[in-house]
């Protein structure tokens, strides 16, 4: 009732078995890491951008701030030369 040719089929999976679960394996790691890794590096390069645009509107305020501080010390500097002069 066993056939000759089953044996023949296991034997020859078994051989080639090892080759492809290899392969399988290897396929299966990239296909499941690539996408987590892309989804690694496209968050982290939100979060730094997020980071770098908070810092960068923080430092331009600051930036404004002190230079309308300095706007207005030259204005009142100028004006009281202007008066003692006309003194």
């Amino acid at each position: 009732m066993r056939r000759p040719g089953v044996f023949a089929v296991y034997r020859n999976a078994r051989a080639f078995g090892t080759v492809r679960l290899s392969a399988v394996m290897s396929a299966l790691f990239v296909l499941l890491s690539i996408p987590v890794l892309i989804f690694i590096l496209a968050y982290n390069d939100r979060q730094n951008a997020a980071a770098i645009n908070a810092t960068l509107i923080d430092v331009v305020t600051k930036t404004k701030q002190v230079s309308m501080e300095d706007a207005g010390k030259v204005q009142v500097k100028g004006r009281k030369h202007d008066c003692r002069s006309e003194d």
